[in-house]
């Protein structure tokens, strides 16, 4: 009878893993927080190869940064900081199939040398959200990819390669 009981216990347990704690993350609205996660997290600890795994090769901003000029100068601000907090509030949210769209004021919270009090008080000075979107391939829900940032207080900065 124990034995039973046990069986049915493992029984349940693999059950819940798989349908109530493992499928639903494989649902696409899922992988997509997961990866706006990623690109906070990399940002937040200097982390380049999360960075670059999240951002879409053909990544073009509305500054005309490319991929690997926007990783570049995403490394370079978050060396300022000894620390930094960014903290993301969703103002909208639209997602279609392999495409979607973020909307979000950014806040940063922070302490560090060099530019970091500048780039804290540039940052938390904006009314304007930013925009993010993102692409996924049809198949596979974790490859949500951001393929262009933009904020519309931030349009007159030009970049400098």
């Amino acid at each position: 009878m124990q034995r039973r009981i046990f069986k049915f216990l493992v029984f349940a347990l693999a059950a819940w893993l798989v349908f109530g704690w493992g499928v639903p993350r494989l649902f696409p609205g899922h992988q997509l927080a997961k990866a706006e996660r990623d690109v906070l997290t990399a940002l937040e600890r200097a982390r380049r190869s999360l960075l670059e795994k999240r951002l879409d090769p053909g990544y073009a901003d509305q500054w005309d940064l490319t991929r690997s000029e926007a990783v570049d100068k995403a490394m370079e601000m978050s060396r300022q900081f000894l620390t930094v907090t960014i903290t993301a509030t969703p103002v909208e949210n639209t997602r279609e199939s392999t495409e979607a769209t973020r909307v979000a004021h950014i806040r940063l919270e922070g302490r560090g040398g060099g530019a970091a009090p500048v780039i804290l008080r540039r940052v938390n000075a904006l009314d304007a959200p930013f925009t993010f979107h993102w692409t996924r391939d049809p198949w596979k829900p974790w490859s949500w990819r951001l393929t262009h940032v933009s904020n519309e207080e931030l349009r007159h900065l030009g970049h400098s390669p």
